[in-house]
């Protein structure tokens, strides 16, 4: 599991990253680029596996404000994927966008359905966090503007070649602030002085 966001009381999806949970079959699927990954879906009583099937390391997850629409960061195709959410809680994928980066946790804006995402530009830096090889990690925030729950145009808010800050995975848009966490390092917070309306 990577992530995952309620739709009700004790119901929720998830995204499962890897099909395998031992870390030497985690690698080999990594590298051999398997699009064995999913969404699933709990009712309260049980699983339901793959409602969305053969996703390449699904990432974030999150729903549209009108509860109408899933959001999904398919992080190992650099893509955002939209499905409609249907009243049985089964998912259809409506439209899907490439970014070139590799898009990790979502967050919505609550008044205007705009999605704030972490990202990594360079996506293999991101395993050397712990600087072995002396590789930084870039980090990135991306908003989607959206309009009837697709996207309608992307702005890139902030860029870093990981000096300042290292493999960013989340970021939120909170009274002028954008505050962005990282894998394991740190959390930003910075002033937003200007954005496209």
């Amino acid at each position: 599991m990577n992530d995952l966001v309620a739709v009700g009381k004790d119901k929720f999806y998830i995204t499962k990253f890897f099909h395998y949970r031992d870390m030497l079959w985690r690698t080999l699927e990594f590298l051999s680029q398997k699009a064995w990954g999913g969404i699933m879906y709990y009712d309260g009583r049980k699983a339901r596996d793959a409602v969305s099937s053969g996703l390449h390391m699904p990432n974030g997850i999150n729903v549209s404000p009108d509860g109408k629409m899933i959001y999904v960061s398919e992080f190992g195709n650099n893509k955002l994927l939209g499905y409609h959410k249907y009243e049985s809680n089964g998912l259809n994928k409506a439209w899907e966008r490439y970014v070139d980066t590799h898009v990790d946790n979502i967050e919505v804006d609550p008044t205007n359905g705009d999605l704030w995402i972490g990202c990594h530009p360079v996506g293999y830096r991101i395993y050397d966090l712990f600087n072995w090889f002396k590789h930084l990690a870039p980090s990135q925030v991306l908003r989607f503007r959206m309009e009837d729950n697709t996207v309608s145009s992307i702005e890139q808010i902030y860029a870093d070649d990981g000096s300042e800050l290292q493999g960013s995975t989340t970021a939120a848009f909170v009274g002028g602030k954008l505050i962005i966490g990282t894998v394991v390092k740190q959390t930003l917070v910075c002033d937003v002085n200007y954005l496209s309306s």
